[in-house]
């Protein structure tokens, strides 16, 4: 699938061009030449686009419009850690079509600096790879009661080495359910933080035997829950 993503409001019969990294990336990835078409999303509608340029300037001309039927559930939490190690996880999230991604600080978290900007383009570029039309919001959250209303408005699972039940046994069988993992950094977070989330709803789930780090894991954890969401969807 060719696809990239552009501003809202592009109607059909617009004309316009893709900024600098969309446009490297149809010349030097998909290799777009002249009288091509390919997909464009703005996160409310997919539009059918036809290459009129392909060069030093990329004219892109919309031939149709479709609107978007947004039906992601699947957010991630999770506490900070450096910044090449976040981006696995947001790749990793931007593949399974996750809806929001907010990074929690914490208490054993480190005071690491992390650049949003860089982190939404990693989320752009994976997304354009795998055909996917939607962004996840990433945003970063003060602590885990900050998370209390995000919480409660679905099922929220945090990865616990120590729990009883899988995340596969725990899953919802109802399709459409919004659901969250959270997942805490090196040392886990704290038992008062894990106290608070428990209090506000969140079910602890194990993976496995081993403990993971935490993009490891939220690479784990996010791919179980987009095979569960895939195997209790309606067909």
């Amino acid at each position: 699938m060719k696809l990239i993503f552009a501003r809202e409001g592009l109607r059909r019969g617009d004309v316009f061009s893709p900024n600098e990294s969309d446009r490297s990336h149809l010349l030097r990835v998909l290799r777009v030449s002249a009288g091509d078409e390919l997909d464009v999303s703005d996160g409310r509608q997919m539009l059918r686009c036809a290459v009129d340029r392909a060069g030093k300037t990329i004219v892109l001309r919309v031939l149709d419009a479709t609107p978007l039927e947004d039906r992601r559930v699947l957010s991630l939490a999770i506490a900070r850690i450096d910044a090449d190690r976040m981006a696995v996880a947001v790749s990793a999230a931007a593949q399974m079509a996750a809806r929001d991604i907010w990074i929690v600080a914490s208490e054993r978290a480190g005071p690491v600096r992390l650049s949003i900007p860089r982190l939404d383009r990693v989320a752009r570029e994976v997304a354009k790879q795998v055909g996917c039309p939607f962004l996840p919001a990433i945003r970063e959250m003060p602590g885990v009661d900050s998370l209390s209303h995000e919480i409660r408005a679905r099922t929220a699972f945090l990865l616990d080495p120590d729990a009883a039940e899988t995340l596969i046994e725990k899953f919802p069988r109802k399709p459409g359910e919004p659901v969250m993992l959270l997942i805490g950094p090196a040392g886990d977070f704290s038992d008062a933080e894990k106290t608070r989330m428990r209090a506000a709803g969140v079910l602890g789930v194990r993976l496995g035997d081993p403990v993971l780090r935490s993009e490891t894991a939220a690479v784990a954890a996010l791919g179980i829950a987009s095979t569960c969401l895939r195997m209790h969807s309606p067909r």
